[in-house]
């Protein structure tokens, strides 16, 4: 049996592989919510996109109208809570809380228009085009969400110097 310590190298290529292997690990989790935060997105999206016709469909049908908006009622009450518990460096970000709240008022512009159907009658123009609204600035405040946490867009950003022309330019003298 070797008893002899391992020389330093070995063991720093060991920690730093180990380090390398957690942060892999951690980036394949962050990956796979992100993942899965587009793929229910994605979802929502869709049913918006089959619900907007119906609120506006000539001749008027409700049967199909109220079930496409319980189905996103539905999806609404499931996703909420999937975002409201994401890890704290995503809602470290000002656009979770961003998402969180149009996922709110899409929500309230669902159940008024759910109300105006229970009532027997059609949604007015102005609560139809108000859940279009909400819903494509939730689905805009969830994809910022996600690029921002990724990374995707703030690279293109890290590289502007928001400062004049010219103090970069008195930057630059006082280093030399």
């Amino acid at each position: 049996m070797n008893t002899r310590p391992r020389p330093l190298d070995s063991r720093l290529s060991s920690l730093m592989s180990e380090n390398y292997s957690s942060l892999l690990l951690r980036e394949s989790v962050a990956d796979e919510m992100s993942r899965e935060l587009r793929e229910q997105m994605a979802l929502l999206s869709r049913h918006i996109e089959s619900l907007l016709p119906l609120l506006k469909a000539e001749p008027w049908c409700p049967q199909p109208t109220s079930a496409q908006l319980t189905a996103l009622l539905q999806l609404l009450r499931e996703h909420g809570p999937q975002v409201a518990e994401l890890p704290p460096d995503w809602q470290r970000l000002p656009e979770h809380w961003a998402y969180l709240s149009a996922l709110h008022q899409l929500h309230a512009a669902v159940l008024q228009n759910q109300a105006a159907l229970d009532g027997a009658r059609r949604p007015a123009q102005a609560l139809a085009e108000r859940l279009e609204l909400a819903a494509w600035r939730a689905m805009g405040d969830g994809l910022l969400l996600v690029d921002l946490h990724d990374g995707t867009a703030l690279g293109d950003l890290a590289e502007i110097d928001p400062r004049p022309w010219w103090r970069k330019l008195r930057a630059w003298f006082r280093r030399r």
